[in-house]
């Protein structure tokens, strides 16, 4: 009797998850430059391998959390260039200092 109703449950709401099940021990460090937003994925959840998942405009690359490279440069990206909504500020830096710019003093 109680078999039945797991079943339907179970078809009823299924389930997905995202977890990676390989991941990369090595990471060019050009395409660490590419890297638009990054997640770190544990494995006392639902996945059961620890990861750092890079986001690279449309593709998800699953990458080993003990790299020595994808540590230094979490720590670098965490600290200096994390936006409000979780996403790595891209593109170049700009140029602040302006060439030959005028000040008047009053």
């Amino acid at each position: 009797r109680l078999f039945f109703p797991l079943i339907l449950s179970a078809t009823l709401l299924p389930i997905s998850f995202n977890c990676c099940t390989e991941v990369s021990h090595h990471v060019p460090r050009r395409l660490l430059r590419k890297v638009l937003k990054f997640e770190i994925q544990k494995d006392d959840g639902v996945c059961n391998i620890p990861a750092v998942i890079l986001h690279v405009k449309h593709k998800k690359l699953c990458v080993s959390s003990h790299n020595k490279t994808i540590k230094q440069w979490m720590k670098r990206n965490t600290i200096k260039n994390h936006g409000r909504n979780g996403n790595l500020h891209s593109g170049k830096k700009r140029n602040t200092k302006r060439k030959n710019q005028i000040v008047v003093k009053q």
